[in-house]
């Protein structure tokens, strides 16, 4: 019985300590990444990916691509965009997003973008890419140098053909506690 909660406790913790790393993670500097808070949706379901900044150098504007897989998503369009940047452009090719910003002051960037949503469409993994297509250049600071150095870092994504609540999960976890104390008391 004591192992039992010292290795409930322990999971506990575990589980703790594995969110709140989670939580302060923060985006290493020169980095353009896309991330998302459900990477795992059921099939007719929306997925949102948050495309964000972290630049040293003050930038004036940048270009960046996202690909994604259109067997499996459907470009949406935009939402939340940043007060930060003055003008974004998007457009969609069909399998490749492009979305412009511009800023009318040159400042030092670390922000979220914009979030891109999509529609799933079928079950599979998938990979939404971000680069700025072999282009010397994606990202401008006041004097139109280019800000070189940068990192890109996509996002992974799940979709599953039949989604199974958290409310069945917690009834049968619940239901087998039950049949295992009823098991206890009748032995």
């Amino acid at each position: 019985m004591r192992f039992k909660n010292l290795a409930s406790a322990l999971m506990g913790v575990t589980l703790l300590c594995a969110g709140v790393a989670h939580a302060i993670t923060a985006l290493p500097t020169n980095t353009v990444a896309l991330t998302t808070t459900t990477p795992t949706v059921a099939v007719g379901d929306s997925i949102a990916f948050d495309l964000s900044l972290d630049l040293s150098t003050a930038t004036y504007s940048g270009w960046v691509d996202i690909s994604y897989d259109n067997s499996l998503l459907s470009f949406t369009g935009t939402s939340n965009l940043s007060s930060f940047w003055d003008t974004v452009n998007v457009s969609d090719s069909g399998s490749v997003v492009t979305i412009y910003f511009e800023s009318m002051t040159s400042e030092t960037a670390t922000d979220t973008v914009l979030t891109l949503g999509f529609d799933t469409l079928d079950a599979g993994l998938g990979s939404l890419g971000i680069d700025n297509h072999g282009a010397s250049v994606s990202f401008l600071d006041a004097n139109s140098h280019g800000i070189s150095g940068i990192s890109y870092v996509g996002a992974d994504y799940t979709i599953t053909t039949v989604p199974v609540p958290a409310a069945v999960w917690l009834f049968g976890s619940g239901l087998l506690g039950l049949v295992g104390v009823a098991r206890r008391r009748t032995a």
